[in-house]
């Protein structure tokens, strides 16, 4: 394998300005991600992507490498992070003439990425070859369950989320679960053919629900904050 990891980091943030550039517990988002990314030994090469200057000195600071700044075509907030990524290897390609087989994505607003969590990852594509992604969960709250949702249709009438009647006892509901944004993988050829960075045969690791937090509003700042503690044994 050759892996390369990716911190994207855009400049602009609607629901929480400036968040890339945040800190929790006293250090930036960016350190508390890239020092993962760096202890677990497992990338060839680790590089930002962002469209600031700001937050392309405070990568380097953090120990990323900064090859570009990010052009304004793929700046915007509708921009898929798929279209971020194919950039950012294109670009590697074509200037730097380095080529990867696998790569990894990291959200510096989902600080609560382990080493483990990489190896682990590591370990399933090494493990299977039918493996074209690898994505993060978290189990949903048996009182959010599926069974229990439900949508309104245009006539103002109740739909349930899931045909079929609820099993009876709430411990014979099946399992499920919700995206977390811990970490994202896939192999660079299936990242080209289906411009995505979740496509073919996925499979996820399930996290805690207590470290599954992504960052979108003050609020869930100030709870990273006390999870973080917990994560890295510190007071």
């Amino acid at each position: 394998m050759r892996a390369l990891a990716v911190v994207p980091m855009r400049g602009g943030s609607k629901g929480l300005p400036g968040k890339n550039l945040m800190k929790i517990n006293g250090e930036y988002l960016v350190d508390i991600v890239a020092k993962t990314i760096r202890t677990s030994q497992k990338f060839d090469t680790v590089v930002c992507s962002t469209d600031s200057e700001a937050i392309a000195k405070r990568a380097l600071e953090a120990g990323l490498d900064v090859p570009f700044l990010r052009p304004a075509e793929i700046s915007g907030d509708t921009v898929p992070t798929s279209a971020v990524i194919s950039h950012t290897l294109q670009f590697l390609e074509d200037e730097n003439h380095l080529g990867f087989t696998h790569v990894f994505v990291f959200q510096v607003t989902s600080p609560f990425v382990t080493v483990d969590l990489i190896k682990q990852a590591f370990e399933i594509f090494e493990s299977d070859n039918n493996v074209d992604s690898v994505i993060c969960g978290t189990a949903v709250s048996d009182k959010y369950h599926a069974y229990y949702q439900f949508g309104i249709d245009s006539g103002g009438l109740v739909r349930s989320a899931v045909k079929g009647a609820a099993p009876k006892r709430r411990q014979d509901l099946p399992k499920r679960f919700v995206r977390c944004g811990n970490l994202y993988a896939t192999r660079v050829p299936s990242l080209k053919a289906n411009r995505s960075l979740v496509s073919g045969n996925v499979r996820a690791i399930i996290v805690e629900p207590q470290f599954s937090l992504d960052i979108d509003s003050a609020e869930d700042l100030k709870e990273a904050n006390e999870r973080l503690r917990k994560v890295h044994g510190t007071k």
